[in-house]
């Protein structure tokens, strides 16, 4: 099912599956979970709970990874981050041990990846000027829009404005909408240009850019319908 699952909450353990509450989340057992998901399955991404449980895996340290390139054909090239504590404290609860390292580090590996999971809290990291950053650079691309609720509202009640430095067009905007019209990948088509004749064969050139949050990890199958004036 690789060509529709967006990627494996590898959870399994503990209470609502997030690696915690039981004597069973050693990061032992977490590394093992997750290498038996990574042997059975093919290029899908499986997501941890937390980077310390992802170091186990890798058995490296932060500062290791940081150092560390994760080749394709690597087994844990596919291993991401979930976090079901978003934006709702310094550490996102416990998500993060350091978190200004870690993140600049998943930035790298989320290029390839989805990230994504749900709020828990309503935090000052939830702010507008200090969350749309961070969701730009952890690449983004999946909310629980239901969880939760108190920060959703925050977000409905705030507005886009110039003090963010964002695109001028989307100014008076609620920051719920702005969030959720740039989840994932978001292509923008720029400019069309086509080289025709009456008959024959053409040229054509589409000047893309993608102005999500998020990549597009998946091959897509592109139709381009023509329709005259009326």
């Amino acid at each position: 099912y690789k060509d529709t699952l967006t990627a494996i909450e590898a959870g399994m353990l503990g209470p609502w599956g997030e690696m915690h509450g039981t004597k069973l989340a050693t990061e032992e057992n977490k590394a093992k979970v997750f290498k038996w998901w990574l042997q059975n399955t093919n290029k899908i991404p499986i997501l941890a709970r937390t980077p310390k449980a992802m170091l186990q895996y890798f058995g490296k340290t932060l500062s290791q990874m940081e150092e560390y390139e994760i080749k394709s054909t690597d087994e844990g090239y596919y291993l991401g981050l979930f976090n079901d504590c978003y934006l709702s404290s310094s550490s996102d609860q416990g998500t993060y041990s350091d978190r200004k390292k870690e993140i600049q580090w998943l930035s790298t590996q989320n290029e390839h990846l989805p990230y994504g999971g749900e709020t828990c809290a309503v935090y000052e990291l939830s702010d507008l000027d200090k969350c749309i950053p961070e969701m730009k650079l952890l690449k983004l691309n999946y909310l629980n829009g239901g969880f939760k609720e108190d920060v959703m509202k925050k977000w409905k009640n705030a507005e886009i404005t110039e003090s963010l430095g964002l695109e001028s067009l989307y100014n008076g905007m609620s920051g719920f909408d702005y969030i959720e019209r740039h989840l994932g990948y978001r292509l923008l088509i720029k400019s069309v240009n086509v080289d025709y004749e009456t008959y024959g064969s053409y040229k054509m050139k589409i000047n893309l850019k993608n102005v999500g949050f998020g990549n597009l990890f998946k091959s897509k199958k592109v139709d381009i319908i023509y329709v005259d004036k009326s």
